[in-house]
């Protein structure tokens, strides 16, 4: 099978300062792909990564926007970000953020509840529902949902991460349904534990 090329496209990753969402951009980045960075980290680690793709992938457009992803407003704002720095929309999605807190039900924390829904979810439906259109245009588009092996199953501590993981495969299920006539692909990927920064 053929491998596609990348070359040309233009992909959102959230969460992309550290971790999976990091390395996933550099991925991106090394197949010719233009990539918006975002995420959370002290400004002169974000100068710093943004100056490695540039140095690194000298022939794609590395940019960070800045998004409180806890937040509609500021999430709409970065997609307008986004639309003007790309006016031909982006090709590639990955909801990577998230937070995850262990506490039991009766102990666990409203505002970490909710931070850990609006990050994770809320955020993850209002990226889609702002890229989408452009994606169905020109009919081709990809939406990378990073949901976890505790969106499959759960465990003890974990009732907001297992919550909105669970969220994330069913919104993926139906984002992937609608848009499939259309040349637009979405897909979960469950991954388990991983060594990476907290």
């Amino acid at each position: 099978m053929e491998k596609m090329s990348h070359a040309g496209k233009v992909a959102v990753i959230t969460g992309s300062t550290s971790g999976i969402g990091l390395e996933i951009a550099r991925y991106l980045a090394r197949e010719e792909c233009s990539v918006v960075i975002t995420g959370l980290g002290e400004q002169s680690a974000i100068d710093s990564i943004v100056s490695e793709f540039r140095t690194n992938y000298p022939t794609v457009k590395t940019n960070y926007i800045a998004a409180d992803l806890r937040d509609v407003s500021s999430v709409k704002s970065f997609c307008e970000s986004v639309n003007k720095l790309h006016p031909d929309g982006i090709d590639i999605l990955v909801n990577n953020a998230g937070i995850q807190l262990m506490a039991p039900v009766e102990e666990y924390p409203d505002d970490i509840w909710n931070d850990t829904l609006a990050i994770t979810l809320t955020a993850s439906f209002q990226l889609i529902k702002s890229f989408i259109p452009k994606m169905k245009t020109k009919g081709w588009g990809r939406i990378i949902n990073m949901s976890s092996q505790q969106g499959l199953i759960s465990a003890p501590g974990k009732c907001a991460y297992s919550t909105v993981k669970h969220g994330i495969i069913g919104l993926t299920k139906c984002v992937a349904l609608e848009g499939a006539p259309l040349g637009i692909t979405c897909n979960a990927i469950c991954p388990g534990y991983v060594d990476a920064p907290t």
